[in-house]
């Protein structure tokens, strides 16, 4: 929370408490983050609590609770910005991630999975005070360069897994031409923000035998990556386009 502090709020400061409806702003792509963050929050403190020792039950319910509350100082941060503001959205999305690992844990194997993707893109140049400035900022903040996904392993839902490599179908979402924030603000400056959908596959890395701990945990941080790979993309700009390689 203090890095977070520094990064996004040192130069601003704070104010009085406000709320803001931030829901319009970069097509949704921020709330996946946030829906992402919290799933891993969730999945993570629930290996924790397991390994204390807490029953099922108990680990999962508080693990939900737990990633939740993880995310609500971020919020309450935002409330007191003069650039911000609380956002019910925000709040939501980092519920919706939370008790989506919530529904699925304790039925066997994971089915559905979030992860992330990145490329840069030509529009954080336009305004790298809030795109970033540099690949070690771009990652976080230029919404243009990402792509979330949702990684279904439909080989879960066989008793013997079909194949012998733990290949997943994954559907991403993303969006182009966001250097600012709302959509009108954007078709102002001669921007055209639109949507993008892919299809494409991806690895279920914890179904990959590892013998020592450390390869574990390298395929659990992998885990959130969606891996590069051929794939097929919609937009209403181009409609229909195959990408032998895609990030």
């Amino acid at each position: 929370m203090g890095a977070l502090g520094y990064i996004w709020y040192g130069q601003q400061g704070f104010d009085h408490f406000t709320f803001f409806n931030d829901a319009p702003q970069w097509m949704g792509m921020d709330k996946a983050g946030h829906a992402m963050t919290a799933f891993y929050l969730a999945e993570h403190t629930h290996e924790a609590l397991r390994t204390l020792c807490y029953s099922p039950r108990k680990a999962r319910n508080m693990a939900a609770v737990l990633a939740w509350t993880a995310m609500l100082p971020i919020e309450i941060l935002d409330g007191f910005s003069p650039a911000y503001g609380f956002s019910w959205a925000d709040a939501g999305a980092n519920l919706a991630g939370a008790m989506l690992f919530w529904v699925q844990n304790g039925r066997g194997p994971l089915l559905v999975r979030p992860k992330y993707s990145f490329q840069p893109s030509p529009y954080a140049a336009l305004r790298p005070g809030v795109l970033g400035d540099g690949l070690a900022e771009q990652w976080l903040k230029d919404y243009n360069g990402q792509t979330y996904w949702l990684s279904f392993d439909w080989q879960a839902l066989f008793k013997r897994r079909p194949l012998s490599v733990p290949l997943t179908w994954a559907i991403g979402y993303g969006a182009q031409e966001m250097v600012y924030a709302r959509r009108d603000e954007n078709l102002q400056a001669g921007f055209r923000p639109y949507r993008q959908l892919y299809f494409s596959v991806d690895i279920e890395w914890r179904q990959v035998p590892a013998s020592k701990s450390w390869l574990r945990s390298v395929f659990r941080f992998l885990n959130m990556i969606k891996i590069p790979a051929p794939a097929l993309s919609w937009d209403e700009r181009q409609g229909w386009r195959f990408h032998w390689l895609y990030f």
